[in-house]
């Protein structure tokens, strides 16, 4: 897996090379991403498409939020350990390290519902080891060919996004109530992918209002964040949340899951 990314070509992306489309949902912890990518995986998902949940949260958020136990299945950390402790051994090649990591991949990558799953989780292992770090990068791109489109549920922050999930997201979602503390949250997160180059914001989704308020909206536009559209408190999310059901089960034809569906078919993800 990771031989066949690495002779891709180049700098050639293996997920852009099947036409995969990558979705990241960014923004203030309590906003609402992992609410909205359990909602943007059902609304991708249709006969003859996979769709891939990345839990890219160390807390395990969206694992929780799909009915996974926090124990279940290796996350991408422990994988990340893994390998870090087969670079240190006195034996370990980087063929080895290579056939490890195509193991190790395979083995972390789960199904729930019919959804492909990847959770990050955390690493143990201090230090930086950037041929690590890239040859999981290069390995989970390659995993990546196998699905039609890609979601994930990101960490408060860049980090993740950047140097360990995938290093093409085609959109990237900011999501923000109606507080003015995630809206700075939003404008924050926003500025610093742009100075760092490392995405460019579509615009940004305001999470369980009916409208977003007018100062917020100015301010946030401002910012460079356009309006997306406004995803409704929603009862039934709710409900599914206090009752500890995994929100891939709540109804189709629920507000939230409509009004995303709208946002989504508007930036070309039509079912």
């Amino acid at each position: 897996m990771t031989q066949a990314a690495g002779s891709a070509g180049g700098s050639q992306d293996p997920v852009a090379a099947v036409g995969a489309r990558v979705l990241c949902f960014l923004g203030k912890g309590g906003a609402g991403k992992t609410v909205l990518s359990c909602l943007a995986a059902r609304h991708l998902a249709r006969p003859g498409r996979r769709v891939l949940l990345v839990d890219a949260d160390p807390a395990r958020g969206l694992s929780a939020a799909v009915g996974l136990d926090g124990a279940d299945g290796r996350t991408l950390g422990e994988v990340r350990d893994r390998l870090v402790a087969e670079a240190r051994a006195p034996d370990g090649s980087a063929a080895t390290l290579a056939q490890a990591a195509d193991y190790l991949l395979l083995e972390a990558l789960g199904e729930v519902r019919g959804f492909g799953f990847l959770a990050m989780g955390p690493g143990r292992e201090p230090g930086c080891f950037c041929a690590v770090n890239r040859l999981l990068r290069d390995g989970l791109e390659a995993l990546g060919t196998g699905f039609d489109h890609v979601v994930i549920d990101a960490e408060a922050g860049l980090e993740q996004v950047s140097r360990q999930v995938f290093r093409r997201v085609d959109l990237p979602l900011v999501v923000t109530d109606a507080s003015v503390r995630s809206a700075q949250a939003a404008v924050a997160i926003a500025r610093t992918a742009v100075r760092l180059g490392v995405l460019r914001p579509a615009g940004v989704i305001y999470n369980r209002v009916t409208g977003p308020d007018a100062a917020l909206r100015t301010r946030l536009e401002a910012a460079g964040l356009a309006d997306l559209g406004a995803v409704p408190l929603d009862e039934a999310v709710a409900r599914a949340d206090r009752e500890g059901r995994s929100l891939l089960e709540i109804p189709a034809d629920t507000p939230a899951q409509v009004a995303l569906g709208a946002i989504l078919e508007r930036l070309g993800l039509a079912t």
